[in-house]
Parts: C-alpha cells; sequence; structure tokens
C-alpha cells in the first residue's frame, strides 16, 4: 500500500512554492508591515480616517484591490507551469499551488484591516472612522478570497480552462495580455510622476502611491525578473538586478533644488545657486534661523506657539539642535548664538 506524502513532505512542497512566489512575499510582508507597525504607514492610514480624504480613500481601496489582484495572479502564473529553471516536486504540490497565490491575495488586504484595527483600538478622535475601515477591508479580505475560490463558478467562460490538476505548456495568450498590460500600466504611472511630480502624487495620495509602488515591484519582479528567465532554464535576474542597484545607489542625489526661471520684468541677484550656497551647511542655517526667531520672540513664546519641526538631511540636524537648545530649562537666550557657536564648522 502506497503511503501518502508525509508531513516534512507537504513543508518541503509548501516552501518550495513560497520561494517560488518571493517577491510577492516579500512586498506583502514589508507593505503589511509598513501599515501596521511603521508609524508613517499609520499616519497614512490616520489620513484615510479624516472626514475630507474622499477622493484618497478611493484612490487608496483601488490600489489596494489592485495589489491583491496582482499578488493572487503572478503567483498564479508562476505555479501553473513546470518552469525548466525551478521545477517543483510532480506529487503534493497541488494543494499549495492552489491555495499559495490565493491566500497570498487575500493577505494584502487583511494587512490594511489589520492597520486600521490597530489605530482604531487606540484612538479618540476618528476611532469610528478607523473601525468602519477596519471592517470594509476586513470584507474586502472575504470577497477577495471567495473570487480567488470560485471564480470558475461563478465565470466558467472566463476562467474555466486553466486548472490545477496539471501543469500548462505554456501561458494562456488572455494572461500574457493582462500581464503585459498590468506592467505596462505601471511604467505609465512611472512616467507620469516623471513628467508631474507634484500633480501626480496630490492626485494618488501618498497612501495609495505606497501601495501601487509594491504591486508594481511585485510584478516586475515575479514576471520579469522570475518567470521570464525560469521559463527559460536560467535562474532568476534577482540578484544581478539588487547589485546593480547597490552599485548605482551612490548616484541617487535626492537633495537637488529644483529652480524656475524668474518671470520676465523681475529683477534678479548675481549670487550662488541654492544648491551650492546650502549645501554643506544646512544645519547650520536651519538652527541659526530657527534660533534667531526664538530670541525675537522669547523662548517661552516661542515654545507655546512651535507646534512640530520637519526636515531633511542636513536640515533635520540643525532642527534637532534647535529642540535641544529649547528643551533648556527656563527661558534660555542667545539661542542663535549658541547654535552658530554648534554647528559653525558643520560641513
Amino acid at each position: 500500500m502506497r503511503r501518502g506524502p508525509g508531513i516534512l513532505d507537504g513543508l518541503y512542497c509548501a516552501l518550495r512554492v513560497l520561494s517560488l512566489c518571493d517577491f510577492a512575499a516579500v512586498v506583502l510582508v514589508a507593505v503589511g508591515l509598513f501599515f501596521v507597525w511603521n508609524d508613517q504607514g499609520a499616519d497614512f492610514l490616520r489620513i484615510l480616517a479624516e472626514p475630507a480624504s474622499t477622493a484618497t480613500r478611493i484612490t487608496f481601496f483601488i490600489s489596494v484591490v489592485a495589489w491583491s489582484l496582482a499578488t493572487w495572479y503572478a503567483t498564479r502564473l508562476l505555479v501553473i507551469r513546470q518552469l525548466p529553471g525551478f521545477p517543483l516536486p510532480s506529487e503534493g504540490t497541488k494543494l499549495h499551488r492552489v491555495w499559495v497565490p490565493r491566500v497570498l491575495g487575500a493577505l494584502a488586504p487583511l494587512s490594511i484591516a489589520v492597520g486600521f484595527a490597530r489605530l482604531a483600538f487606540a484612538a479618540g478622535e476618528f476611532a469610528a472612522a478607523l473601525w468602519w475601515a477596519a471592517g470594509v477591508y476586513a470584507v474586502l479580505t472575504g470577497v477577495l478570497l471567495t473570487f480567488y475560490w470560485k471564480r470558475r463558478e461563478w465565470f466558467p467562460g472566463v476562467f474555466g480552462g486553466v486548472t490545477a490538476d496539471a501543469y500548462l505548456p505554456a501561458l494562456p495568450h488572455v494572461s500574457v495580455v493582462i500581464v503585459s498590460a498590468a506592467l505596462a500600466a505601471s511604467f505609465v504611472l512611472l512616467v507620469l510622476f516623471v513628467l508631474l511630480p507634484v500633480g501626480a502624487p496630490r492626485l494618488l495620495g501618498a497612501p495609495s502611491i505606497s501601495v501601487s509602488a509594491g504591486a508594481a515591484i511585485l510584478l516586475f519582479g515575479s514576471i520579469v525578473l522570475t518567470y521570464a528567465p525560469l521559463a527559460a532554464g536560467r535562474p532568476t535576474l534577482t540578484l544581478p538586478v539588487l547589485v546593480i542597484a547597490v552599485l548605482v545607489s551612490g548616484m541617487n542625489d535626492n537633495h537637488v533644488i529644483r529652480t524656475a526661471i524668474a518671470p520676465a520684468g523681475l529683477e534678479t541677484l548675481t549670487r550662488e545657486t541654492p544648491r551650492k550656497h546650502f549645501e554643506a551647511c544646512a544645519a547650520y542655517w536651519t538652527a541659526l534661523v530657527l534660533g534667531t526667531a526664538a530670541d525675537r520672540v522669547g523662548a517661552s513664546a516661542w515654545r507655546r506657539h512651535l507646534y512640530a519641526l520637519s526636515g531633511v538631511s542636513g536640515g533635520s540636524l540643525g532642527a534637532a539642535v534647535h529642540v535641544v537648545e529649547l528643551a533648556t530649562e527656563g527661558s534660555p537666550t542667545n539661542l542663535a548664538q549658541r547654535a552658530e557657536a554648534m554647528l559653525a564648522e558643520d560641513h
């Protein structure tokens, strides 16, 4: 009598399938943790609970649905063929090939629901809106998981031809079209952000941009870097791309200051460019300006009217110096002079 696969065999098959879906799994963990545990991700969810963010809620909802669909579909394509570059065990993988894509796809909106629920437990203001959002994404999780499970029964003319009973010799034409359209859409978004660096982000909103970026990464990684080379019997391209990314990361200068052409008739001064003037002393000037303002109105009054400080790079260092000086007991004076003494030699 032949024995069925044991627990270790099943675990091996599950890990083998999961390793093939590594991009989707990594993006799921990264984006999920961002919205569940990261403070900035929590701020994004709070924004969505505010009354004036209806458009942002809609774009975020659409992006989460797209993320879930991309996760499910990309991982499904990876496991419906026996890829020469990464062969799966011939027996014992059917259950995992069917349910791993479904579960990964459903976990995407579930992570958002958990993030909203976690905030709602500790929130006073907007708690009802946060609970409502958590419920919406929990329901979305159930709807999408049910769709992934029952789609062949509901839409036999669309999904009835592909099953996990046997590996496909090649991708169906409709799958090629869908994947090509999805990849093209992600590149269109990239071009849109390059051409409209202010308008496009404002239209979509930061929460949906973060989710859309994750969906684009998993699509490109799963199809271009994983599926295509493995289908040709080659190793994945993930490692070479990571090496190239590390090598060129030093060329990514995100401190460039955009300049505008002065309107006609406006007299301009001949002086150093902002970048040349401030690139070596952003911390110095930030702390000096803040210290001067505090000295003018008095440290006590300045404390009462100062709500928050935000900075980037050297500016954040200057802001930190000012906060430390301002935290001195009593009513400190000469904050600008003290900041200058501390940061005058900062380069």
